[in-house]
């Protein structure tokens, strides 16, 4: 793993995986493996902040949510 992408992984491991798998594969949530080639990094940034369709908003804020938009946003 890149030592960049780290940071990102452990912020999804601890508040996305639950719902959205371990792998991205979806569970509760929707797959995320191809995320980036559905939504925009900032399209998926306002998903994380505000929330919608089943999924609560501000489970991750701040600079945590924008790397973590950036990184699922090269997926």
């Amino acid at each position: 793993m890149r030592p960049a992408a780290a940071g990102p992984q452990k912020t999804y491991n601890q508040s996305c995986a639950g719902c959205h798998g371990k792998n991205l594969e979806g569970l509760n949530g929707p797959k995320l493996e191809d995320v980036g080639s559905r939504l925009s990094k900032e399209e998926i940034l306002t998903k994380i902040k505000n929330g919608g369709g089943g999924m609560p908003g501000g489970l991750v804020s701040g600079e945590k949510a924008e790397n973590l938009a950036s990184w699922l946003s090269e997926k």
